[in-house]
């Protein structure tokens, strides 16, 4: 890989952040965390009632229903 290619992904994913966290309701990127956290609980247990569910992880990204 060349270092002009690096600093085009780094200048891409930097202005690709900048516009997802401008569209969140949190000002942020989801966390790889927040999503293990909610896999987690998806196959909990506590999620046993849950069926053909689309659990969307926006940020708040979609300001309605």
């Amino acid at each position: 890989m060349t270092s002009r290619t690096i600093r085009f992904r780094s200048s891409f994913w930097t202005r690709a952040s900048k516009r997802i966290r401008s569209r969140s309701a949190e000002g942020r990127v989801t966390a790889i965390e927040e999503i293990a956290e909610l896999m987690a609980f998806i196959v909990s247990p506590a999620a046993r009632w849950m069926t053909g569910s689309a659990l969307r992880m926006d940020g708040g990204e979609v300001k309605s229903i």
